[in-house]
Parts: structure tokens; sequence; C-alpha cells
């Protein structure tokens, strides 16, 4: 999920209702990343375990009764489960890479510490 580009050009201001509204949708965009990484971790899971399943089913189909149109109907949907699965693995993967990009952009000059005393005296 990238942000809107009204989101990102919004300017950054200490206080006022802008930077609690920015903050805000930041936010849900996070827990909308995080829920969309969940439901394609879900699915991939579901793609391989249906797809093992399948196949497993058309192995039992062809040492019973020989290849016939239900174990080519098996063998082919446990194909499509697979990419399906592999698929929805990539996206959780692509996911977790933004969730671990940081939202704040990087300052452009190194912090002035000059102003700081050494503590308290």
């Amino acid at each position: 999920m990238q942000m809107p580009q009204e989101l990102e050009s919004a300017p950054i201001t200490l206080g006022g209702e802008l930077v609690a509204l920015r903050i805000q949708r930041l936010a849900a965009m996070r827990r909308a990343t995080y829920r969309s990484r969940s439901y394609a971790l879900i699915a991939a899971g579901a793609c391989a375990v249906a797809g093992v399943r399948l196949a497993v089913m058309a192995v039992r189909h062809v040492l019973a009764a020989g290849w016939g149109t239900r174990a080519a109907a098996y063998a082919l949907l446990a194909l499509l489960a697979g990419c399906a699965a592999v698929c929805f693995w990539q996206r959780a993967v692509q996911l977790s890479a933004e969730i671990r990009r940081s939202i704040s952009p990087q300052p452009t000059t190194p912090p002035d510490f000059s102003t700081l005393g050494n503590g308290p005296s």
C-alpha cells in the first residue's frame, strides 16, 4: 500500500490538526498493511493445503482407476492452487518489506547538539 500523494506532500507543522490528521492516516495505513499481510499469509497457507490435498486425491485416483478426467482435473487444480499459494506468499513478502520501511523521511541535515548542555550541574 503506497501512501497517497496528498498525504506525502502535506506540510508537517508542529502542533495543530494537520499533524494529528496525518498521524491518524499513517496509523490507519499501517494497520491496513498489517491486515493485508495477514490475509495474504492465510490465503497462501489455505492454497498450499488445498494444493497438497488435491495432489493426494489425484494420485489416489490414478492408482485406483487410472488417468481420467477426474484425475486430470485434480492435478490441474493442485497446480493452480500451488501457483496461487506462491503468488500470495510473494505478496506477503512485499507487504512485510513495506512494513519494515520507515514512514518518516530521513533528515537532510545532521542534528545540532551544540545548544545542549552536558546535563544537570
